[in-house]
C-alpha cells in the first residue's frame, strides 16, 4: 500500500513507531497530517494505553508503549468497523416521497420505486393505513392492494411509534393507530 493510499492515522502511527519519542508537531510535519488529527489520534492512543506522555519541561513528548499491530481502513476513530447500511430515516423519506408523488400506490410499486425491501414497504403502508394517512382500495389483485393517499400533511414522513401511532413532524401531532384500516 502506497503512502497516498494510507489513511492519515496510519501514516502517523507508522511515523510514531520509528521514533523512540516524539511530539505531535514532529509527527504532523513528517507525515503531512494535520496537527489536530495527530493530536486527536495521540489522545485516543493514550487512552488505549498504547502511548505514554513524557513531560520534557513544557513540551509534551510521547513514546509508544504497545507497538502491536493496529487495524486501519474502513472504521470509526475507535477502531470499530463502520456498518454502512441504509438508514431507516432515509428509507422512510424515500417511501413517503413516492407516496406523495404517485398518490395511488401498491406494495410492489413502492418497493421497486424506492429500492426498499417489500416487507418494509408493506409495514410502512399498513402503518400509514392504520393511522388514517392511506385508504386501501380493492383492485382485484390480492397480492397488490392499491393504497390511496387521503391525508397529506407535508414533506416530512410520518414516524412510526411502536404500538401507539404515527408522529407527524409537519403538524407536530400524533395520529394513533385504529384497530383496523378502513377499506373502500
Amino acid at each position: 500500500m502506497t503512502a497516498k493510499q494510507k489513511s492519515p492515522r496510519q501514516r502517523a502511527w507508522e511515523a510514531m513507531l520509528t521514533k523512540p519519542s516524539f511530539t505531535n508537531p514532529e509527527i504532523a510535519k513528517e507525515t503531512g497530517v494535520e496537527i489536530n488529527t495527530v493530536r486527536c489520534f495521540t489522545y485516543s492512543l493514550q487512552k488505549a494505553n498504547r502511548v505514554e506522555c513524557i513531560r520534557d519541561g513544557f513540551t509534551k513528548r510521547f513514546t509508544v508503549v504497545a507497538p502491536d499491530d493496529m487495524a486501519f481502513g474502513p472504521g470509526s476513530r475507535k477502531g470499530q468497523k463502520v456498518n454502512i447500511s441504509r438508514s431507516p430515516k432515509r428509507q422512510r423519506q424515500k417511501m413517503w416521497n413516492a407516496i406523495r408523488v404517485k398518490r395511488h400506490i401498491t406494495i410492489p410499486e413502492l418497493s421497486a420505486l424506492t429500492d426498499v425491501h417489500r416487507n418494509s414497504a408493506a409495514r410502512y403502508l399498513r402503518a400509514l393505513e392504520q393511522s388514517g394517512y392511506l385508504r386501501r382500495q380493492d383492485n382485484g389483485n390480492r397480492e397488490a392492494h392499491l393504497f390511496r393517499l387521503v391525508r397529506y400533511t407535508g414533506p416530512r414522513p410520518p414516524i412510526q411509534r411502536q404500538g401507539i401511532g404515527l408522529w407527524d413532524d409537519n403538524e407536530c401531532k400524533l395520529y394513533p393507530f385504529t384497530d383496523q384500516g378502513s377499506s373502500s
